[in-house]
Order: structure tokens, then C-alpha cells, then sequence
């Protein structure tokens, strides 16, 4: 059967604009003319939708009110016709949901108010939030805009793909010693991937891209079939910034004046409203350039943040207008699947880039968009599936960009094609199964390589916001590589979320494993590594360096390494084997005789009498250091 449902008038799904795939002119359209298999979207609206596949079969174009009566009525007869075949040919393809991945640019992951904020306003985001589910340690694969999106884009590493920052990986001032960092690649190849433009092609999905591409010059080579606004370009500038007139490719301008988020806005449902007439779900990437900078936000709004109180941590108006309208369209964008039947069958999803802009606060998180402390990765991750998706959920599942991409492809059931050459055919890992409520009982482990330097203000080298540095996260904990000092960090980021808090000094058997299975996912995915550190020391929070004492050692000052323990031995505190304090200690001679002190002496004069414990033998140890460093 079929029914009627009103589609909004005016521009918002009547754009005013020819429709290449229709056979009809705009003035057969106001004659009234109607065809079953082709239509114009422009002036007042109304679908015929079908109660089956809950989707406009029909769409009748008038411009008078008696028009659309005598339309709808006119209209329904054929579909009637048609109906049958309509759905049977529909059914398939329909019973895969719509998609609507919405992602942000640069926002971070407490700016939202469900999140905490008492400054900023976004309640459309906090209503997404209430309806479905909130990933609270969400991750993207990389600290700025290229590499996330690349790895969005082809759900792999950002070792594979080639995208390792923006720009070159040596940005910054230079100085002696700096480490010789590789190539990154700017734009990511479609025929070494599949990207999920082109996984959802295969199945049958109608797909649109909008807004900021960045990691290519266009995205219908990237399997979309239609691309709005979406090139090389890392933020508005280049095309006008937010006020028109644009210079964005296939941007419809209508007049002076308008603002890019609301174009981006009117623009997405368009597309629902041109994708719902294919009989085809589809997938829309609405990627929005707000909240990159510039800070270019609307004067009315400013003013209304700036006669606000704000809080501690969140304080900027021109931010604050900017986020609030990005969220305002995406309420009207939420409105608009709402009020008909495609709400029940459209998966919507909200994520961000990377972490929060430099200059803005992050908090609670440490750092920065830039940066791999979790100010710059971590990100908001909402999930709505009506019917699947338990309403007000939280998952503390650690996932990341690769795994929404992993997501998306088992949501639309693509099937696996033949590897594409030379690289595999993705990365991530999907959680369907935490969105239908199966929490897994071991979560997967969490990788970053970031060969590359970024200038700005940081916490390791003067005048870099971030140095070369490998991450993993397992479980709670998250382990640091810092190549350039040759230091590591780990922290337990269910108590300390901010990052204060070095605690290798007291878990370096956990480092030790954490290292040796970080480098093992370096080698796997044949990831640009350094050679430079022969050892690794911790680095406190404070930022001193300092080392662990090796078994046999004395630990009265420095920790023991990971294996060992510090347990007095005739009077002294020595570093002794697990294993030996586990099955007791024997008394090792107090003394030395003076022969072997002089022959331990002669090797140098950082060389000293070390008493074994598991054996009780006396040998010499030395160190260029007065201490020496555990290779891990």
C-alpha cells in the first residue's frame, strides 16, 4: 500500500535546481506533468511513500496548492501501479539501512554539552547522545586532519595508507640531531583500497559526499556519486572561508551572504531527499569544515556568547557560535529524517576528526590536536540506530576510526571482496555487537605511529608540539614511545585520564610486554620506524629523564627493572629476580677481598663490586653512567 507524507517546501528539498537524472523541464513541471519514472526537485513538494519499504517511491512536483492535491491524487494511481514491483525491487536493497555518518572537524571530545560544557549550546548533539549510544573512548587513527581521514576514508593504518600528518613531517624549527623523518603521502590512492564510498557501491548504496575532503581532489573517485564541496583543501579559506560567495566545488551559492555550515546543511538534505527516489539506501558522509579556523562565526551569536558567563574551561565566543550552529544543523538535518518513516530506518553517526584545536581548553584530556596524548585523539562517538541501539547508552569500549569504518560495512552488509593488492582490505575491527548490546569480553588493542614533527607548544622538545612517537593502548593502560629522547610513558588512563601520572617506574614488566608487542605491530605493518635508541629510560611527569637498575644492581636510589625486585641483601637494597624472591634468598659474602676490588677498578672508574644473589658470586659491573638503562 501507500501513503502521502509532506516533504518540506522551498529550498531545504526543492532546491530550485535542474535534475540531471530527470527527463523533464521545469515548465512541464509547472504544467503539472508527472512521470512515474522521473521528477525534478524544485518549488513545493510531496512523496508517495511505500508502507513496505518505508521510502518515497514518487514524488509529485507543483507550485499552487491545488496543484499538489490534484497531484497526490494523480500520483498515488500510479503508484499503485507500480507499487508491487517497486517494493519487490526495493525490498532487497532497503532492508540495509540508511547511513548518515556526520563528522566534525577539530572538535573536542568535552566540547559538547552533554559532555560537561556549561558554555557552549549544543543541544541537537545532546539529544543524538540521549537516543543512542556514546563510545566515551573513542580514538581517531591520527592526531590531525590527513591521516584520521585517510584511515576514515580506507579503514587502514596510517602506516599503509602513507598519510602520516599535514603537510611535511619535519615541520618546525630545526636543529642538530633532529631524526631524518619519511615521506608522507598527501592525497591516498582509490585503486590501492577499497574506501567505504566504494564498499558501499557494491552494496547498492546511493552515496554522497559533503564538505571537507582534504585527502583528495575529489571524491567521486572515492566511490561517491556525488560530491559537494569536497577536495584537497584542509579548511575554508581557500574557498571564501564561511561567508559566501564560495569557491568550493559543485557548492550551490544562492546568494551573498550565506554561511558555509548552513549551505553544508541544506545541501545534506537535499541529497536525502534526491536519494530517497533511487529505491537505493543511502549513505551520506556529511563531513562539516566548522570547527576548523578560521574563527569565523556569526556576528548575532558571537554577541550572544560574549554577554554569557563562561566557565573555567570553556570561554571562546567566536568558538561557541561556531559550534552552536554546526549543531543547530544538525538538528534541522534530524528533524528533517524524523517526520517521516526515515528515521526509524537511517543509522546516524557523529564523530570528530581529531582532538580539540591548540588555544582552546581540552579538559580533562592533556594536549591538543596534534598531539598523541589524548587531547589530540580521543573524540566524540555517537551511534543511533533506532530499534537496535538501546537509547542513553555507554560504551567504555575502546574503538577507533578504522573500527567505524570495520562498523559501517558489516551495518550495510558488504561482503568481503578479493584482497585488494598490495596492502589488506582493512584494519579495523567492527562493534555491531557492542551497538546490539554484546559487550566483548577482551577488548582489541589500540595502535598510533606518528613519524612526523609538529611545530607549536608541547610537552618534550621546545618549540614542537609533538616529536616521532609510537602509541598503544590496552585495556586501561596507555604506553608512549618517544623517539626522540628515547623515553617511554605509561599511564593508567581509568585514574588518571589526564596524563599526570608516569607509572613505568612501578610497571616496567608491563612496559617491557606493551614494547615488545608495539614493535611487533610496527614491523607488521611495515611502519617507518627509528633506529636511534639503543635503550629506552622513563620520563617522569615532570619531564626528567631518568633509568631503571638491572638485576644484581643496587636500587637504593633508581627502581628495578621489569623482572626483578628491590630486596636487601647483606644490609644493601639489590635488584633481585622475581623468580629468586619467590623461592628465597641465600646471604651472599658481605665483602670483597681487595684483589678483586683492585682488578674491578682497573676497567674503569665507573666500575664497581656487584654481589649476585642468585648464586652468591662476586662480579664487576660497568656503566658509562652510574647507572645503567634496561633495553626494552
Amino acid at each position: 500500500g501507500v501513503s502521502t507524507h509532506g516533504v518540506l517546501a522551498g529550498t531545504e528539498s526543492c532546491p530550485g535546481r535542474w535534475d540531471s537524472q530527470a527527463h523533464i523541464t521545469r515548465r512541464q513541471a509547472n504544467d503539472g506533468f508527472r512521470s512515474s519514472n522521473s521528477v525534478v526537485a524544485w518549488a513545493c513538494c510531496r512523496c508517495v511513500w511505500c508502507c513496505c519499504c518505508g521510502r518515497c517511491i514518487l514524488l509529485f512536483v507543483g507550485t499552487t496548492p491545488a496543484m499538489m492535491a490534484v497531484g497526490v491524487v494523480q500520483a498515488a494511481a500510479v503508484a499503485l501501479a507500480v507499487v508491487s514491483m517497486s517494493c519487490l525491487q526495493a525490498a532487497a536493497a532497503l532492508n540495509k539501512p540508511n547511513i548518515l555518518l556526520i563528522m566534525a572537524d577539530d572538535m573536542s571530545w568535552s566540547d559538547a554539552s552533554f559532555m560537561g560544557s556549561e558554555y557552549h549550546e549544543t543541544p541537537a548533539v545532546d539529544k543524538l547522545a540521549s537516543e543512542g549510544i556514546v563510545f566515551r573512548d573513542a580514538y581517531s587513527n591520527g592526531p590531525n586532519c590527513a591521516p584520521s581521514r585517510a584511515s576514515m576514508m580506507t579503514g587502514v593504518w596510517t602506516s599503509r595508507h602513507g598519510v602520516l600528518t599535514v603537510g611535511g613531517t619535519a615541520r618546525g624549527p630545526t636543529f642538530k640531531g633532529k631524526l631524518a623523518t619519511p615521506r608522507s603521502v598527501k592525497l591516498i590512492d582509490p585503486s590501492q583500497f577499497e574506501t567505504i564510498g566504494q564498499a558501499l557501491q557494491r552494496a547498492g548504496y546511493y552515496t554522497g559526499y559533503n564538505g571537507k575532503l582534504h585527502i583528495g581532489t575529489d571524491a567521486v573517485p572515492l566511490g561517491f556519486d556525488e560530491n559537494i564541496a569536497g577536495n584537497e583543501w584542509g579548511n575554508p579559506s581557500p574557498g571564501g572561508g564561511y561567508f559566501s560567495p564560495f569557491n568550493f566545488p559543485n557548492l550551490y551559492v544562492p546568494y551573498a551572504g550565506e554561511y558555509l555550515t548552513d549551505r553544508q546543511g541544506v545541501e545534506a538534505r537535499s541529497f536525502i531527499s534526491r536519494a530517497t527516489r533511487r529505491n537505493k539506501p543511502f549513505f551520506l558522509y556529511l563531513s562539516y569544515f566548522a570547527v576548523h579556523t578560521p574563527l569565523q562565526a556569526k556576528p548575532e551569536l558571537v554577541s550572544k556568547y560574549q554577554a554569557k558567563r563562561t566557565s573555567p574551561h570553556h570561554y571562546n565566543a567566536k568558538y561557541a557560535a561556531l559550534l552552536e550552529t554546526m549543531d543547530t544543523d544538525i538538528g534541522l538535518i534530524l528533524d528533517f529524517l524524523d517526520q517521516g518513516p526515515l528515521r526509524d530506518n537511517t543509522v546516524v553517526i557523529f564523530t570528530s576528526d581529531n582532538g580539540g584545536l591548540g588555544g582552546m581548553s581540552n579538559h580533562p584530556l592533556k594536549g591538543q590536536k596534534g598531539t598523541l596524548y589524548e587531547g589530540g585523539i580521543r573524540v566524540p562517538l555517537i551511534v543511533r540506530w533506532p530499534g537496535v541501539v538501546d537509547e542513553g547508552k555507554i560504551s567504555r569500549r575502546p574503538v577507533m576510526h578504522t573500527d567505524l569504518y570495520a562498523t559501517i560495512r558489516d551495518i550495510a552488509g558488504v561482503a568481503d571482496p578479493v584482497a585488494h593488492a598490495p596492502v589488506p582490505q582493512y584494519d579495523g575491527v567492527s562493534f555491531v555487537d557492542t551497538l546490539q548490546g554484546q559487550e566483548p569480553t577482551q577488548t582489541q588493542d589500540l595502535f598510533w605511529h606518528f613519524p612526523a614533527y609538529l611545530s607549536g607548544d608541547g610537552f618534550h622538545l621546545k618549540g614542537f608540539r609533538q616529536t616521532p612517537v609510537s602509541v598503544i593502548r590496552r585495556a586501561e593502560y596507555k604506553m608512549l614511545v618517544l623517539y626522540d629522547t628515547c623515553t617511554i610513558e605509561l599511564y593508567n588512563l581509568n585514574h588518571d585520564l589526564g596524563e599526570t601520572n608516569n607509572i613505568v617506574e612501578r610497571r616496567f614488566r608491563l612496559a617491557t610486554t606493551l614494547k615488545r608487542d608495539l614493535d611487533d605491530w610496527l614491523s607488521r605493518t611495515e611502519a617507518a620506524t627509528f633506529e636511534n635508541c639503543q635503550s629506552f629510560s622513563f620520563a617522569p611527569a615532570d619531564g626528567m629523564t631518568e633509568s631503571c637498575v638491572s638485576s644484581g644492581a643496587k636500587c637504593n636510589k633508581l627502581p628495578c627493572c621489569a623482572g626483578s625486585q628491590c630486596i636487601r641483601v647483606s644490609n644493601k637494597p639489590v635488584c633481585v629476580p622475581d623468580d629468586i624472591v619467590e623461592r628465597g634468598l641465600d646471604t651472599c659474602p658481605p665483602r670483597c677481598t681487595n684483589a678483586c676490588k683492585r682488578e674491578c677498578e682497573a676497567l674503569g672508574p665507573k666500575c664497581w663490586v656487584q654481589k649476585d644473589p642468585i648464586n652468591c658470586k662476586k662480579y664487576c659491573s660497568c656503566s658509562a653512567a652510574t647507572t645503567t638503562t634496561t633495553t626494552i
